[in-house]
């Protein structure tokens, strides 16, 4: 069985964070309720007694919109996201944020089974078997390698990387480019972590050194793989034995499709590919655990976000809903008017959250495998694109229906608190 070794990390608490992440809040709180009521005393007494420091002048986009075609019920919900600007892009803040998280957890999972399916994809391979020394005899149904180990020569302190040799017409080795082409195994192919690592881009060289032998040389990157686990280079055979001062036919290590009757005692090590993807998942599984763990709590985020909003549109439109129930709308009417008027705008969040996810996955993504030798390209399906639209869509109406049963209880006198003088 392959075997990893994690590290044992220590949980250390830093006091100056603990009270910087309670104080932070607070500070924001303040902020914002202090620039709130400095404004609210900028306004004067007869203003508030009349509309309460509210302002209803029609702005310049209702001005230049034509809605005298559309039905009374259309025209009002198109006026109330556009006469609050403030609270309308607060709404669409509020729903990116909280589809964001939803999304996260989906796109979390897929990442990293896209990845596991990515390295099952490259090695076609089932078995690989390395020697001491190059095998005297031709071994069938298999293809040969070379693996040796590298360093950068101009980045001191580097952990080396493996370079493998490989044969042109190798089969059981699956290179592919971004445009999901196999590549030319006649060129210096380099894995994403390792062009990623030291900064490089397809047609750049790097100064490599053999940690055996410590010979130098500058090596040309011609193509970029879409191997994603682990700091490589692949080149054809014979210039990895040339490199290394071997002769042309040297090899260290072949690769077989079943198990083969090999010698012993000339057999460092035999690996299944199904051990070393079994591997990957027992190591990242904590991982998907935690972010399931994630997507729990986004959800009840999520509702929490969206039912804070929505009960401040309430709150805010609460003159309105009586007025509406003395012209003799019905309650499911009035509820309809205030709170579908922001169908819209869960849409227009939840498009939005999209690349917002896609932002914060790749940076989270980056910080996690730092120094791992491992990239993982941000990914997620379709259909969990439309479940996460749906929870967010469900989140939206249930919150609406929590909150119903304060849209019935404004009574008609209510406007008439509010009534301008």
């Amino acid at each position: 069985k392959i075997q990893y070794n994690m590290p044992d990390i220590p949980i250390t608490v830093k006091y100056s964070t603990v009270i910087t992440a309670i104080l932070l809040p607070y500070l924001f709180l303040m902020s914002v309720a202090s620039f709130i009521i400095m404004k609210a005393l900028d306004i004067s007494p007869l203003s508030l007694m009349r509309s309460g420091g509210q302002k209803n002048d029609v702005n310049m986009i209702e001005k230049k919109l034509k809605m005298n075609f559309l039905t009374f019920e259309n025209r009002f919900k198109i006026r109330e996201m556009i006469r609050n600007i403030p609270r309308t892009f607060l709404f669409i803040t509020g729903v990116t944020f909280a589809a964001a998280l939803i999304l996260l957890g989906f796109l979390y999972n897929d990442s990293i089974n896209n990845l596991i399916h990515s390295i099952k994809n490259t090695n076609k391979y089932e078995y690989v078997y390395f020697f001491k020394e190059t095998p005297e005899e031709t071994i069938v149904s298999s293809e040969v390698f070379s693996v040796r180990t590298f360093e950068s020569a101009d980045s001191e302190g580097h952990k080396g990387f493996s370079v493998y040799g490989i044969e042109p017409d190798s089969q059981l080795i699956e290179l592919k480019g971004e445009d999901g082409k196999r590549l030319d195994y006649r060129n210096v192919i380099a894995s994403k972590p390792f062009m990623k690592t030291f900064g490089l881009s397809p047609g750049e060289s790097i100064r490599i050194r053999d940690k055996l032998t410590l010979n130098e040389f500058t090596v040309v990157i011609n193509d970029i793989t879409n191997v994603n686990v682990g700091e490589h280079i692949y080149m054809p055979l014979k210039m990895l034995n040339i490199l290394s001062g071997k002769d042309n036919d040297d090899y260290t290590g072949i690769y077989a499709s079943s198990v083969l009757d090999i010698d012993t005692d000339n057999l460092i090590n035999m690996s299944d590919n199904s051990e070393l993807s079994e591997g990957y998942e027992a190591m990242l599984k904590p991982l998907k655990d935690l972010l399931f763990i994630l997507t729990v709590f986004s959800f009840i985020i999520g509702i929490i976000i969206l039912y804070v909003v929505i009960s401040m549109l309430i709150e805010e439109n609460r003159s309105k809903i009586s007025l509406l129930k003395i012209m003799g709308y019905y309650k499911d009417e009035i509820f309809s008017l205030v709170l579908n008027s922001n169908t819209f705008l869960v849409i227009l969040g939840f498009l939005l959250s999209i690349p917002l996810t896609s932002f914060l996955a790749t940076a989270f993504f980056k910080e996690i495998t730092k120094g791992m030798g491992i990239y993982i390209p941000t990914y997620i399906r379709s259909r969990n694109i439309a479940i996460c639209f749906l929870f967010t869509i469900f989140i939206y109406q249930f919150t609406k229906l929590i909150n119903k049963r304060k849209v019935y209880e404004i009574s008609m006198s209510e406007s008439l608190k509010n009534k301008e003088e």
